[in-house]
């Protein structure tokens, strides 16, 4: 069972390595292909740290933490989401091994 403040830490990392993580990079306008639809002009952005979608989201939506991006994206429970992100905070990337991003990254060294 995962304790409440690290679903605290979890919620609190930065969201922008966590859509990195998670192979998600802006367009030149700052905006992200949304992983909530299917999405093929982007059109998600970041704000105060969480993932907001003008196709998807409406008015009274709070946007999406980046537990529910690593829920998503990665196809995970809520837990796993969080020791998915609480291992980045620590520096241990084995859980990101197999992303594509990473295993390019591995091989320049």
């Amino acid at each position: 069972m995962i304790k409440y403040e690290n679903y605290e830490k979890a919620r609190n990392v930065n969201i922008v390595d966590v859509l990195r993580i998670c192979n998600m990079y802006p367009d030149k306008y700052g905006r992200y292909l949304c992983p909530f639809h299917s999405d093929t002009n982007a059109s998600a952005y970041v704000k105060v740290n969480r993932l907001f979608c003008f196709a998807c989201s409406n008015t009274e939506h709070d946007g999406w933490s980046t537990i529910d991006i690593v829920m998503q994206v990665k196809g995970v429970s809520k837990e796993d989401a969080v020791k998915t992100i609480l291992s980045l905070c620590t520096g241990d990337t084995s859980c990101f091994d197999k992303e594509p991003i990473i295993k390019k990254e591995k091989k320049k060294k």
